[in-house]
């Protein structure tokens, strides 16, 4: 195991869930139809092992999309398991012996955000209305302004907010943005790529697209998204111009760590017509 250095590793953990918008914001580019919707196809739950996460599929539960997860995140954990013989269970053992680091780690990063501007009424009543929306005590988390480049990141303590960059949603996009986070925080899936990443010696950005972190992270992200969007329709419409905005900003994404952003305009589609939401 490397003996990294353990603040590092858990601003690289935070980092994962805002990867589009690490990108510059000044590389801008629209894509022609991004409303266009895919075609997707109606098939039946017991089919489902017949799919990947990257399949659209219409007139389904969000219980069989969280199955599909499920399925596709167990696969992943057998891949830790034969390469670096950690399985989820032992990857939760070790979580609950290296708390006190992750927590000194966590409040270093809370205690840096104290020393930024505090975010706005506007931008506290907008979390805490979507805390309220998903049942999370308000004092279960700790809110933070940041200054990094993307609008909004979770670890298991603390949500951090660059309001500048927040702003830039629309309302219904920045409740999406924040039920996305909150999910991550509910997952506890910081902690759990924190303890990952300190077993390899590779920087993440430098690991093979195929990479069971990958494939992990992109589990992630579409439970978050799923997570967030199935509340109801005005979290799905969200998802929609959440997901558009980021088209607009990024670009479509090369799909390793995150679904391509034209696949989530999709789901968002799903979502927003489907019994999901």
């Amino acid at each position: 195991m490397k003996n990294m250095n353990l603040k590092t590793i858990s601003l690289l953990a935070i980092f994962i869930g805002s990867y589009y918008f690490l990108h510059s914001l000044a590389t801008t580019q629209n894509i022609a139809n991004s409303n266009q919707e895919i075609t997707t196809q109606s098939i039946q739950p017991n089919l489902i092992s017949k799919f990947t996460l990257d399949s659209l599929q219409t007139h389904i539960s969000q219980e069989t999309y969280l199955t599909l997860f499920q399925e596709e995140e167990t696969k992943v954990w057998q891949e830790f398991k034969k390469t670096i013989d950690i399985s989820l269970a032992e990857c939760n053992q070790i979580k609950q012996k290296w708390y006190s680091y992750y927590l000194n780690d966590a409040k270093e990063l809370q205690e840096r955000g104290k020393s930024l501007t505090p975010l706005s009424a506007k931008t506290i009543e907008i979390i805490q209305s979507v805390m309220k929306d998903f049942n999370i005590d308000q004092n279960a988390i700790a809110v933070i302004p940041f200054e990094d480049y993307c609008p909004a990141a979770a670890d298991d303590y603390s949500l951090f907010v660059n309001e500048s960059l927040f702003n830039r949603l629309t309302p219904l996009a920045q409740k999406f943005c924040i039920a996305h986070e909150l999910q991550h925080f509910i997952n506890k899936d910081d902690s759990t790529n924190y303890v990952l990443l300190q077993h390899y010696t590779e920087e993440k950005s430098e690991l093979p697209a195929d990479h069971p972190l990958n494939k992990l992270s992109k589990i992630q992200e579409l439970r978050a998204d799923l997570g967030a969007a199935s509340k109801n329709k005005d979290y799905a419409l969200g998802y929609k111009e959440f997901s558009k905005i980021a088209l607009e900003i990024v670009g479509d994404g090369e799909g390793i760590t995150h679904p391509k952003n034209t696949l989530r305009i999709s789901y968002a589609d799903l979502c927003i017509k489907s019994e999901i939401a």
